[in-house]
């Protein structure tokens, strides 16, 4: 018998963005490292905001935000927020949940220059660096080619469409933490799941 081909306009789900990304996931080392590194550095976020005021985007979420962006190659902020709308995974990675309203592109950008400022991305990278197994790393260790070609091809810094020493060095090096976690995912071992 033939189905019914249902058009359905809402969506309810008892299942968790967590419960849908499956457990073997490459993503799932990488976030769980990152969540690692931004706990540490929760310290520094603390003296870049003010007490009172309007809450701004978490820089977390910003951090997991351009993650993902150098990760998939995603050429913009906007396709960015938009790869971010509709799918679960990046909703995931980034921490919200499917109802949450995703920035626009506008407002991360200058939520994303405060972090540029407050010079996190070099604090990010010697976090990861810190935690990296470097025993491992020198058995395994691949040429230094290969870094750079995936800074250039899969983190879009063949062609750079940010202007300026100061950004173009705080986009390469978030660039280089977000090789360093991809390459990291594979050399350590996957905890056990609770």
């Amino acid at each position: 018998m033939r189905g019914i081909d249902h058009q359905q306009s809402d969506m309810f789900s008892y299942l968790s963005p967590e419960q849908r990304v499956r457990k073997d996931h490459p993503l799932r080392t990488v976030r769980g490292m990152t969540g690692e590194i931004l706990e540490r550095m929760s310290p520094l976020f603390d003296a870049m905001y003010a007490d009172g005021g309007r809450p701004s985007i978490p820089p977390e979420k910003l951090l997991r935000a351009q993650l993902l962006q150098m990760l998939y190659s995603v050429r913009s902020e906007r396709l960015l927020m938009e790869e971010i709308d509709y799918s679960i995974l990046c909703r995931w990675f980034v921490g919200l949940n499917l109802d949450d309203l995703v920035w626009d592109g506008t407002t991360f950008t200058k939520n994303r220059d405060r972090l540029l400022e407050a010079a996190v991305a070099k604090e990010f990278l010697v976090q990861v660096v810190e935690r990296a197994p470097y025993a491992i790393s020198q058995k395994k260790r691949k040429r230094i080619e290969e870094c750079f070609g995936w800074l250039k091809d899969i983190a879009l810094l063949r062609k750079l469409k940010h202007r300026g020493l100061f950004k173009v060095a705080w986009i390469f090096t978030f660039a280089a933490a977000a090789y360093n976690l991809v390459r990291m995912r594979k050399l350590i071992p996957i905890p056990a799941a609770a």
